[in-house]
């Protein structure tokens, strides 16, 4: 019971503080309280909340991924440049394409690190910087607009709820969590991947084949990119460049993990904990402005302080966890 409750322990301080926060929002805007909040914060956040799941399989073995979030803007060039090029081309080719292209690039990566045994860190790094340069040699360093509905679809389609448009993708978000949740808790891979990030080489003598659950937990994390990048096309209505430049999108991942409460070192963590994650940190860039503080540069420190706060919390519960021992 106390190693469960020691568990529940970073989620349960993460609700709380989440509660303070939209109570002290509320208290500077009225109408912050209301459904359309609810729709704006997945409207726009919905992305990043994607690329954090998907990265949560990946941290949880042990490993991590810098490359997401020029990944996710290679995806939408790879897609969004085959429409352009050939305007005849069936969208659903296009979208296909770019699935394709986030497998063979996470394969790639979780490969490198799976089987190759290359630290993860330089792996992914290579990968970032591979993905930018094929953006810009893609893109032509410009955006792509006039792109079909069937591409749009995924981040433009409403439905009606409690008087407001909510956000189609926010179904896809809610459900896709609640899927890996599921994946997690009740299945072997799910337990796989726990014993994976706590001991690789005594899951390896165990009888896991260590490197494919490794490779399919950076496939999954491929896949939820290419869903992000979907929904950043139809959020946006373009193809823009500069979307991953801008918005650090495999930083906010990174921090919205580690904020959840799932460690840098593996084997433990929860979907559950970075839902709450996405949640707390869309509540901050959303609120930013509702405190009159518009500028890039906070947004800065805020990501660093939570990647930070996030590493001090885990090894904190990892010295009481040895001292519980």
């Amino acid at each position: 019971m106390k190693n469960a409750a020691r568990a529940r322990l970073p989620q349960i301080c993460l609700a709380v503080i989440i509660l303070v926060l939209a109570g002290f929002l509320a208290s500077r805007q009225p109408l912050f309280l209301t459904p359309g909040t609810a729709a704006s914060i997945f409207k726009y956040y919905s992305p990043m909340a994607m690329l954090a799941l998907g990265m949560t399989f990946i941290i949880l073995t042990g490993g991590i991924d810098l490359s997401v979030g020029f990944v996710m803007m290679l995806l939408m060039f790879v897609m969004a440049g085959l429409m352009r090029d050939h305007p005849t081309l069936s969208p659903m080719l296009a979208i296909g394409a770019g699935a394709g292209a986030s497998l063979l690039v996470s394969g790639f990566v979780g490969a490198a690190v799976a089987f190759a045994r290359i630290p993860a860190f330089i792996v992914s790094l290579a990968a970032m910087v591979g993905a930018y340069g094929l953006t810009l040699i893609i893109s032509q360093n410009q955006s792509i607009s006039d792109l079909p509905d069937a591409m749009l679809w995924l981040g433009g389609a409403t439905f009606g709820l409690f008087g407001e448009d909510f956000p189609v993708m926010s179904l896809v978000v809610i459900a896709a969590y609640i899927a890996a949740s599921i994946v997690l808790a009740k299945t072997r891979f799910g337990r796989q991947i726990f014993a994976i990030g706590s001991n690789r080489e005594a899951s390896r003598l165990s009888g896991i084949r260590v490197p494919r659950i490794e490779l399919c937990a950076y496939l999954i994390s491929g896949l939820c990119g290419w869903t992000a990048a979907l929904m950043q096309i139809g959020i946006n209505r373009t193809a823009d460049p500069k979307v991953a430049l801008s918005d650090n999108l495999e930083l906010n991942a990174i921090a919205i993990v580690v904020i959840g409460g799932t460690s840098l070192t593996g084997g433990r963590g929860s979907i559950s904990g970075t839902a709450l994650g996405a949640l707390l940190l869309a509540l901050i860039f959303y609120g930013l402005p509702l405190i009159n503080i518009n500028e890039p540069s906070y947004k800065k420190l805020i990501q660093a302080g939570i990647i930070l706060l996030g590493a001090v919390l885990d090894a904190v519960q990892r010295r009481i966890g040895k001292t519980a021992q």
